[in-house]
C-alpha cells in the first residue's frame, strides 16, 4: 500500500510539473503560467497556481520566451532590448537660389592695384547688387608717378581720382563707364595763347590735367569668399584743354578683398 501512494504521488507530480507553460522576460524572471493569448504587443496568461483567477498581461518586448506544457517554446527577442542609435542622416540640399537672389553676388570690397579706378597707384572701394546679372558703383582715389614706356606716360607725378559704373554682364565680368583724373600732358610747344587749364615748369613749359570719361571692358574675379583679383582695359578720353578728345590708353590691375 506504501508503494502504491508513492508511485500515484509521483504520477501526480509529473503531471503537476509538465502542466505548466513557463514564461522567461528578457530581465531573467520566470513565471509559472497558462498562456491564454499571444497578440501582437501583448501576452495574456493566467497564474499556473491560481488557474481560475484574474488574467495578467505582459509585453511581448519584455519576453524572451515561452516554454509551453507540451515541451515546444517561442522565442520573442533574442536579447534585451535596447533603443537602437539615432541614424545620422543628411540634411537634404538647399534649393538652389535664383541668379537674382544669389547672395554671393552683392557685396562690398576694397581693392589695391594701379589703374584709372584706382586713380593711379591707390585704392579702389566698389559695392555690387544684381545677380549673375548685376551692376556696380565704384569711388577711387591714388597717385600717378611719373613714367615713361614706350611713349606712353606723364612727366610730373600726380594725385588721382575716378568714379564710375559698372554693368556686370555675367558674374564677374563687366563693362565700366567712370569720369574722373587720368593724368596730366605737357605741351613742348608753348605760344603763349593757352594759359587757362594750365600750369608751367620751371623751363616755361605747360601741362595740363587730363580728365574726363574712361570706357573699358574687365573682370573682378573672386574665388573663395574673401580674395579675388581685377583686371580691365580700355581707352579715356580727355574732354578739355589742348589734349581734348585725344585717345589714352585705360588700364585697371588690382587685388580685391571682398566683405
Amino acid at each position: 500500500m506504501k508503494k502504491l501512494r508513492l508511485f500515484f504521488l509521483f504520477i501526480s507530480f509529473g503531471i503537476i510539473s509538465f502542466g505548466q507553460d513557463l514564461i522567461i522576460r528578457t530581465d531573467g524572471v520566470e513565471i509559472q503560467a497558462k498562456v491564454l493569448e499571444i497578440g501582437t504587443n501583448e501576452i495574456k496568461y493566467r497564474s499556473f497556481e491560481n488557474p481560475e483567477g484574474p488574467v495578467y498581461v505582459v509585453l511581448k518586448r519584455q519576453v524572451l520566451m515561452i516554454k509551453y506544457e507540451n515541451g515546444t517554446k517561442d522565442v520573442f527577442n533574442t536579447g534585451t532590448t535596447s533603443t537602437p542609435a539615432p541614424k545620422t542622416v543628411a540634411p537634404p540640399p538647399e534649393p538652389k537660389s535664383p541668379f537674382y537672389k544669389n547672395r554671393q553676388h552683392r557685396y562690398f570690397s576694397v581693392a589695391l592695384g594701379y589703374g584709372n579706378s584706382y586713380g593711379g597707384l591707390g585704392v579702389r572701394m566698389q559695392s555690387r547688387a544684381g545677380g549673375e546679372v548685376g551692376f556696380g558703383f565704384h569711388w577711387g582715389t591714388g597717385y600717378l608717378p611719373a613714367f615713361d614706356f614706350m611713349g606712353l606716360g606723364v612727366e610730373d607725378g600726380t594725385f588721382m581720382a575716378s568714379a564710375g559704373l559698372k554693368l556686370f554682364v555675367y558674374k564677374g565680368i563687366y563693362l565700366n563707364t567712370q569720369f574722373g583724373i587720368f593724368g596730366k600732358e605737357y605741351d613742348l610747344y608753348y605760344d603763349g595763347t593757352y594759359d587757362y587749364y594750365y600750369d608751367y615748369d620751371e623751363d616755361g613749359n605747360y601741362y595740363e590735367l587730363l580728365f574726363g570719361p574712361s570706357f573699358m571692358a574687365g573682370v573682378d574675379w573672386v574665388f573663395g569668399k574673401h580674395f579675388g583679383f581685377n583686371a580691365a582695359g580700355g581707352i579715356s578720353l580727355p574732354v578739355t584743354g589742348f589734349y581734348a578728345w585725344d585717345k589714352y590708353p585705360a588700364v585697371d590691375l588690382g587685388f580685391v578683398i571682398k566683405f
